[in-house]
């Protein structure tokens, strides 16, 4: 009899996985087993019980310290993934692909087994492309890049790990100038769920290709290696402007339309920003950004126009002319400490950035600015329901420019068409939150979101995975979502990489 399980593992080597994981599969399968798993692994297999598991079980966020994986399993090689997915397979167990963790919902984790690639972090600067393991973090792919006089397109946080990132897109500083992340994105050898190892280019896999940029991490196979194009960005000028928050309208009025026609070579935020969001507190109100036009004079009359539009001087600012690794490590948090210190602990002896406790980030993309109407509604939710002890943040930040010269179908990446995100955040840094205040950050949250979909486009970036999205298929992937449908039923017919909301 052929079952799902046995179809699954066609091109696995059949007979050997038999061999090696012998035994009908349970509700799980005994620390026996493991054991065997273990020793066809290069890398390590943990397990509850092992001194290391509280450790490896993490994520990014504490929010998710209630799921306990049967195990994790870090893989160094390509044939380790292709071993992990058998175990998987043949044991029944529900597989979560682990590169940094970053999932705002969690599904980088699971009860069953944490596939993590995070070990498969080699560098190879070529000529004119760069060959990255998806376990690269943000951080060290600039600092190995920058003695090359090249960059990458990263997001803001330095220990997002490439695989995960590239997969969805990829937004960040450089990204107006040069495209989302997947844009750059040349070729990439992936491991389906048969564990087949498939390579795909524009003339290889086309199809698996066009989904890998812009699909989402952990939908057809597992990455384990990636050729990009880098950037030959090697400074930027960090600008920061702040106003009071009496101002707040003023500035979100000048801010979009501003933002909107600015030149490729400019990208910035607006954040309303309160450390502690307790009754009679007040927010603080600025407008950060990176400029790639030239040194701070060529920056001046831009800022000057936004000065101008809101009709007050701000109360501060700033443009500062730095290497690109070095202006990117201040908006890191880590302007000073080593690139190995910028790690979250635990990562190596010498990091040191905390992991998150409790987040809430909800929001919609925008292609036009907000009416005087909208923007009273916007700051009205802001003000409302004062919490002390939660941070709390509404922020606009930067797309359009390069990101809209590419077709919507000619990736996966379907957000050709935004010129902004805007997005409602909360809080706490305590390390338990209770019930009471995680239900207090969701309904702020909630109500923040559903003024972001009023005056959004309808859409959502995967690689700011919202559980609670209720249209995720088409906040995602819009009119892409029936060709990676499509793609899915390919390259894992039976869907056997799943999760809440997977293709």
């Amino acid at each position: 009899m052929i079952t799902r399980r046995t179809l699954l593992r066609t091109g696995m080597g059949a007979t050997a996985g038999a061999l090696l994981w012998s035994g009908t599969a349970t509700a799980g399968p005994p620390r026996t087993r493991w054991e065997r798993l273990r020793r066809h692994l290069s890398g390590d297999v943990v397990l509850p019980g092992d001194a290391t598991y509280a450790q490896a079980r993490q994520l990014d966020s504490a929010a998710f310290d209630d799921v306990l994986p049967r195990a994790i399993a870090y893989c160094e090689n390509t044939g380790d993934v292709r071993t992990c997915l058998r175990f998987a397979q043949d044991n029944d167990i529900a597989v979560a692909v682990r590169s940094g963790g970053h999932s705002a919902a969690g599904y980088s984790t699971t009860t069953g087994l944490v596939l993590d690639v995070s070990r498969l972090n080699q560098i190879d600067v070529g000529h004119g492309s760069v060959r990255l393991g998806p376990g690269v973090q943000g951080v060290d792919l600039l600092a190995t890049l920058s003695p090359h006089g090249l960059s990458a397109i990263t997001g803001n946080c330095p220990t997002v790990g490439m695989g995960g990132y590239l997969q969805g897109g990829g937004v960040g500083p450089l990204s107006r100038k040069y495209g989302v992340a997947s844009d750059r994105l040349l070729s990439a050898e992936v491991v389906l769920a048969n564990g087949r190892l498939v390579r795909c280019s524009p003339w290889r896999e086309p199809e698996l290709f066009w989904a890998l940029r812009g699909g989402g991490g952990g939908n057809f196979g597992v990455v384990t290696r990636y050729e990009i194009a880098p950037v030959t960005t090697t400074r930027m000028v960090s600008f920061n402007l702040s106003w009071p928050y009496a101002r707040a309208a003023e500035v979100i009025a000048a801010f979009l339309p501003w933002l909107a026609v600015a030149p490729d070579d400019l990208t910035a935020n607006l954040t309303v920003m309160n450390q502690n969001a307790a009754p009679g507190s007040q927010p603080s109100l600025f407008v950060s950004g990176s400029w790639f036009g030239g040194p701070v004079t060529t920056v001046d009359p831009q800022l000057g126009e936004l000065v101008s539009a809101v009709g007050s001087a701000p109360v501060n600012r700033s443009a500062d002319d730095l290497t690109y690794v070095d202006a990117m490590m201040r908006m890191f948090g880590c302007g000073t400490k080593t690139v190995q210190q910028c790690h979250r602990v635990g990562y190596n002896p010498e990091a040191t950035l905390p992991r998150q406790s409790f987040v809430l980030a909800r929001g919609r993309l925008g292609g036009r600015p907000l009416t005087t109407s909208a923007i009273s509604e916007a700051l009205a939710v802001y003000e409302a329901d004062p919490a002390a002890g939660q941070f709390r943040l509404m922020s606009w930040g930067g797309l359009g420019g390069q990101i809209n010269r590419v077709a919507p179908s000619a990736t996966a990446y379907v957000h050709r068409g935004a010129q902004h995100y805007f997005t409602y955040t909360a809080g706490v840094r305590t390390a338990a939150p209770s019930g009471e205040v995680k239900a207090s950050i969701g309904s702020w949250t909630a109500k923040g979101f559903e003024v972001a979909r009023r005056y959004g486009n309808g859409e959502g970036q995967v690689n700011f995975i919202d559980a609670a999205l209720p249209d995720w298929r088409r906040a995602y992937y819009g009119s892409n979502h029936p060709r990676l449908q499509r793609a899915k039923r390919h390259y894992d017919p039976h869907g056997f990489l799943r999760f809440a909301q997977g293709l």
